[in-house]
């Protein structure tokens, strides 16, 4: 069984795997799992400075794993489910070929 990665797919997963080695970073899509917050509800709910959680979104954000919303002028964030499904299924792959290896 091949786990094949186009170049930009596979760098993008590189990205995404430094994103989730975080504590920070893996609380917050956790805090956005069931509803979309703004970055203030989500310091407040994880005691984080704001600007943290917003230096953290925007890691989050460039790797496609959080998507920004707008409700006026407040940006809001949700979790891109369809990247934390590509990435499940990359990890179950791989974990498939190891056990075959």
């Amino acid at each position: 069984m091949e786990v094949e990665l186009k170049n930009k797919q596979s760098d993008n997963i590189g990205l995404q795997f430094k994103a989730l080695s975080c504590k920070t970073r893996r609380n917050i899509l956790a805090t956005i799992l069931e509803e979309p917050k703004d970055a203030g509800k989500i310091s407040k709910s994880l005691l984080l400075v704001k600007y943290d959680t917003k230096k953290h979104l925007k890691i989050l954000v460039d790797c496609n794993l959080v998507v920004p919303l707008r409700k006026g002028n407040i940006p809001y964030y949700r979790t891109n489910y369809t990247e934390l499904n590509n990435l499940s299924e990359i990890i179950i792959k791989l974990k498939e070929k190891r056990q075959h290896e």
